[in-house]
């Protein structure tokens, strides 16, 4: 948009619009643009929206798409190697299926970066674990909506865009447990000054999510801040000014947090997990899971606690959704592992049924029966990726996504 004017010499000349202030609004959960939809209407500013895009995903599911959209869209050239490499490298290392949202927030960073709009304001809405942030996936659909690793997909972004990133002032996770986000989104957002997540579970569509975003909205339009008046639910809300105004995770003693959630994973998960004990409910579960977010949330929690805290909570996530994940797993799996199971002569097992300790003691079976094989290391290799370390030891999360759940 430009506007005419003259200069001095009466001459026309044209000058660039003053760039209008724009929130950005990421939805992966299906509702989410009835969320989108209220912001509109709450907030004074535009709103730049990406939902999930199965064209757009389709597209940049390839890797030349990847270089064409940084090359044609983002008019990044390979003469600056070092900027073209770094915003290939985003798309490249993210998850496929979220390449193509990923890249509608480099649009905005892109344009914010070059002066067009001003990009003060983020909405992430989706699931959440701290950590990373996804969407619903529906099986057997063609588009699936991905995860996203919030330090490292947004940092990355935000190192292409150091001025667009400069210019973030709010965010809001619209997320379970997203709590554990914002220190990380106050290390990539330099200007950072507000920041509303959750310390448990947040409000679905149904149960009010909408009224959150346009009281956050209304919260921090303009000069506005957050303000404990603005609590809703679990919400936990962090100021520049004042820290945790709401929700403020360091009010518990750090030690007693790791003692409360390292017993309770002792005594009510850690049998389910490894095989040794009975299936216990998600309900069972939630409280082992909530513990240890809190654990995680605690900035007097160490380093090496965090990542053990971090580790426990993605076995969690899985364990509180087991049987959705042994069914998942099932339907995505069991063709890749037919030609081992042909080759040992045995039967796949019902996996949408399976408990985890008749999978401990197939997992053994399997093993003795690759013993001293001549063929043993080829068959091995995939029960190992997608039986031992995936569905069993919960630890490749490439196998047993987040975005079952």
């Amino acid at each position: 948009m430009q506007r005419e004017g003259k200069d001095q010499n009466g001459s026309v000349a044209t000058d660039k619009a003053a760039p209008r202030r724009t929130t950005g609004f990421l939805g992966l959960n299906p509702g989410a643009d009835k969320e989108a939809a209220k912001l509109k209407k709450t907030t004074r500013e535009d709103v730049l929206v990406s939902l999930n895009d199965p064209a757009a995903e389709a597209k940049l599911n390839e890797d030349p798409g990847v270089a064409d959209f940084v090359f044609d869209e983002l008019g990044f050239s390979v003469g600056d190697f070092a900027r073209w490499d770094k915003a290939t490298d985003v798309l490249l290392t993210a998850n496929k299926h979220i390449r193509e949202q990923l890249a509608e927030i480099m649009r905005w960073f892109n344009r914010a970066e070059n002066g067009d709009i001003i990009l003060d304001r983020l909405v992430l809405s989706g699931h959440s674990n701290g950590v990373e942030l996804w969407g619903e996936s529906q099986r057997g659909a063609e588009s699936q909506p991905g995860s996203m690793l919030i330090d490292r997909d947004l940092r990355a972004i935000a190192d292409v865009f150091p001025k667009a990133a400069a210019q973030v002032e709010d965010i809001m996770f619209s997320a379970c447990f997203s709590i554990n986000a914002v220190n990380l989104v106050i290390k990539v957002f330099p200007n950072l000054q507000t920041a509303w997540s959750y310390s448990a579970y947040s409000p679905s569509v149904k149960q009010g999510s909408a009224e959150h975003v346009a009281e956050c909205t209304r919260a921090t339009e303009g000069s506005g801040t957050l303000k404990r008046s603005n609590r809703r639910g679990t919400s936990a809300l962090w100021t520049r000014e004042k820290g945790f105004v709401v929700g403020d995770p360091s009010l518990a003693a750090a030690g007693p947090l790791y003692t409360e959630a390292i017993r309770k994973w002792d005594e009510i998960a850690q049998p389910m997990y490894d095989g040794t004990g009975a299936d216990v409910s998600k309900d069972a579960l939630n409280p082992v899971y909530e513990a240890i977010q809190r654990m995680m949330a605690h900035p007097g929690t160490p380093v090496e606690r965090k990542q053990l805290a971090e580790r426990i909570m993605q076995i969690l996530l899985r364990l509180r959704f087991w049987p959705l994940v042994r069914e998942r797993f099932g339907a995505e799996y069991r063709d890749k592992l037919q030609p081992t199971y042909d080759a040992l002569e045995m039967t796949q097992p019902e996996w949408a049924s399976i408990t985890r300790k008749a999978l401990k003691a197939h997992v053994e079976a399997v093993g003795k029966a690759l013993e001293g094989r001549p063929d043993g290391t080829a068959h091995k290799e995939p029960f190992d990726r997608y039986v031992s370390n995936g569905i069993y030891a919960l630890k490749d999360h490439k196998i047993v996504k987040s975005e079952w759940i």
